[in-house]
């Protein structure tokens, strides 16, 4: 396991046996490229079947959406995400502990949210949600960070993150160039954003 440390220290945060009324969410934040999906995926793995993922990504607008809306080239700051619909769903999941829900999962080989592709069960008892703005310093996202119960914060050197997106967008069968050119439009801006306007998290990993 890449976070096998983290991941342990994030265990010991949840309860070995959750007899609230409400399922636990663990919040994990970071910028782009920081390891965040990689992390949930581990965590998950080291809780069991009690765990479900419920990613940020989901909540990406429709490119039809962007488009109408002139924001295609800046798909995955944060006006471009359905902030309102990922709280409902988040919150839902998490004051309705017995009730089985199905997810929106974003599938990245199509670019594109599919709804209704994965189950939430009543044994899932700890709902792990990941994204990049989960803490950041707004009041639509504040609610968001407010639904969880222990929050992740994954970071790094603004170098590791530009070098780590390159390679993203590189392996997707983007030129150099063109890689450059998303990274500088968009994803770079984003991660600083995220370094520079969240809130502390109760647990920090670099």
């Amino acid at each position: 396991m890449l976070w096998k440390t983290e991941v342990d220290k994030v265990v010991a945060q949840v309860p070995e046996a959750n007899d609230a009324g409400e399922r636990f969410v663990v919040g994990v934040a970071g910028p782009p490229a920081a390891g965040k999906s990689t992390f949930a995926s581990e965590l998950k793995a080291a809780l069991g079947s009690r765990a479900a993922v419920l990613g940020m990504d989901a909540f990406h607008f429709d490119d039809a959406i962007l488009e109408a809306r002139g924001d295609r080239s800046r798909k995955g700051a944060p006006h471009t995400f359905d902030v309102e619909a990922y709280r409902f769903i988040l919150e839902a999941l998490k004051r309705n502990r017995s009730t089985e829900m199905s997810i929106p999962v974003f599938d990245r080989a199509l670019e594109l949210s599919r709804n209704c592709a994965e189950l939430v069960t009543a044994d899932d008892d700890v709902i792990i949600t990941e994204g990049n703005y989960l803490l950041l310093d707004s009041d639509r996202w504040h609610a968001i960070c407010k639904l969880c119960d222990v929050t992740v914060m994954l970071t790094a050197s603004v170098a590791a993150i530009e070098a780590r997106i390159l390679n993203r967008w590189e392996s997707y069968g983007l030129s150099e160039s063109e890689a450059q050119e998303k990274a500088t439009h968009n994803d770079i801006p984003n991660a600083n954003l995220v370094l520079q306007r969240s809130t502390t998290a109760d647990l920090t990993f670099e």
